[in-house]
């Protein structure tokens, strides 16, 4: 076992210990607050609307509600234009929005009968849920729901971007002479940033599986999100509100997951400096995130944190590290990593690619070419080392031998490179 995954499964125990043997009378009273009072619900035109408020100091999973505050805040201390930062956005102005379907495709037979939200509204966390008891009133549930988000300014969802809202802007459009149109929302959406994290470490990313593994989420009587249109064709035949009920609930644990994930999320990408609550693996990820964007120094700050730790990520960090370093202008801290890597590097196509930045570096930044040649020349062998390993003649000829040319004049040498055939052993001993 590595030893980022060791730490990682401590910490995870030690906070099942705290607090997991109360997990089920939690679930149970949660629950039990979701249960929605008489004076809760607000039924006009074939629309109902439920509201429920639950405390800043309520936890949902390994963090408190109102901590996704102090999330939104640690993205005012990044300076980096990164997909999930909120640096012109206050707590107040975030939707964590979701909803119910009839299906999950985008076609016209698709209704949308529950647009579910919460947000923070008077030191509370408020989650309101409107839903379509009469498929006749689409327009009303559509003037509702546009009513009470009123003042939100950026969407927080799971897949909303593909599926949830293209969803709700197609049944908007056929009802937009006769319904306000819909704000023009900034977007968050943390599937994205789910696969990025942790696509290669668990088994899918599905919002139920990230819950249960990356956001200690228990649920309690929860019904799958698959189940939700049998449920509502079943309480259209029988006009009963409590056949529709769990599926209200299911939403309202989607949305307010949709809070502890973003909490997450902001945790470990605005603080991946951090020592702790991070493993290497996660590190690295978020680094790569940032290498994507371009944003070099960001990216060579979490690459340095996993190079100087031990573990198996230690020699992919300090390669990347050395990337970032060359981007930044740095040739000489990128060449004494990438140097002090090569000795460690097995497998042939990294060699080989480290080899070639490497040979750049001395024949066009250091003007030294007797050492560009030696490391163009052993970048050379590592190609010739891949092709014999897959056992199969080289599909094109050899790309490095018009560098070993150019080099080769450059020196003033006799000869030329041969393509493909035997070794210049005069210059591969320089």
């Amino acid at each position: 076992m590595s030893d980022d995954r060791a730490v990682l499964l401590q910490e995870r125990l030690a906070r099942y210990r705290a607090h997991l043997g109360m997990a089920t009378d939690h679930g149970e009273r949660l629950l039990k607050r979701r249960e929605t009072p008489p004076s809760a619900l607000a039924e006009s035109d074939g629309v109902t609307t439920v509201e429920r408020r639950f405390s800043l100091s309520d936890r949902h999973g390994r963090y408190r509600l109102g901590q996704f505050r102090d999330a939104v805040s640690a993205w005012q201390t990044v300076d980096a234009d990164h997909p999930l930062s909120a640096p012109h956005l206050a707590a107040e102005d975030l939707l964590f929005f979701d909803t119910e379907t009839t299906g999950l495709h985008h076609g016209a037979g698709t209704l949308i009968f529950l647009l579910g939200y919460a947000r923070l509204l008077d030191e509370a966390i408020v989650v309101r849920q409107h839903f379509l008891a009469s498929p006749a009133a689409e327009k009303d549930l559509y003037a509702t729901f546009l009513e009470g988000a009123r003042g939100g300014q950026h969407l927080v969802t799971y897949n909303g971007k593909a599926f949830d809202w293209p969803l709700v802007c197609s049944r908007h459009a056929l009802l937009r002479r006769e319904v306000p149109d819909l704000p023009n929302f900034g977007h968050f959406d943390l599937l994205p940033a789910c696969r990025r994290l942790w696509e290669s470490e668990l088994p899918s990313c599905r919002l139920a599986v990230v819950e249960r593994e990356k956001l200690e989420v228990i649920r309690v009587g929860d019904i799958p999100g698959s189940m939700a249109p049998a449920q509502y064709f079943a309480y259209l035949r029988k006009q009963d509100f409590e056949t529709i009920r769990p599926v209200l609930a299911h939403n309202v644990m989607d949305v307010l997951s949709l809070i502890t994930l973003y909490t997450h999320l902001s945790v470990l990408i605005a603080g991946y400096r951090r020592r702790e609550g991070i493993t290497n693996r996660e590190r690295m990820a978020v680094s790569r995130w940032y290498e994507s964007l371009g944003q070099w120094a960001l990216a060579g700050e979490g690459y340095q944190i996993v190079a100087e730790s031990a573990g198996p990520w230690q020699l992919a960090a300090r390669v990347a590290l050395g990337r970032c370093l060359k981007r930044q202008g740095d040739w000489q801290g990128s060449l004494s990593t990438w140097e002090a890597c090569l000795p460690h590097l097995q497998v042939a196509p990294t060699r080989e690619a480290v080899l070639v930045e490497v040979a750049k570096i001395y024949e066009h930044r250091l003007g030294d070419n007797a050492s560009a040649y030696r490391y163009a020349c052993q970048a050379r062998d590592a190609w010739r080392a891949k092709w014999r390993a897959l056992r199969q003649p080289p599909a094109s000829p050899c790309p490095h031998d018009r560098r070993l040319a150019r080099l080769q004049a450059k020196l003033g040498c006799q000869g030329s490179v041969e393509q493909g055939g035997t070794r210049n052993m005069a210059m591969d001993g320089r």
